[in-house]
């Protein structure tokens, strides 16, 4: 049996303002899930690599 769930939300964020999200359910264990996933830890590891650049060579302070 296939499942297909979709809906918008839709947040007011603080800094960024008004944002309306698609959302789509998937059922589980799919290769879509599986490549999400990894996308998901590709983009952390890549983000962490960039604090840590910008953490240890910090910009020019500016008079």
């Amino acid at each position: 049996m296939h499942v297909f769930r979709e809906s918008t939300k839709r947040l007011n964020h603080p800094l960024v303002g008004e944002l309306e999200l698609d959302q789509e359910t998937m059922p589980p264990k799919t290769a879509a899930e599986d490549g999400l996933k990894l996308l998901a830890s590709w983009s952390a590891t890549t983000g962490q690599e960039q604090d840590a650049q910008s953490t240890s060579n910090p910009p020019p302070r500016q008079a």
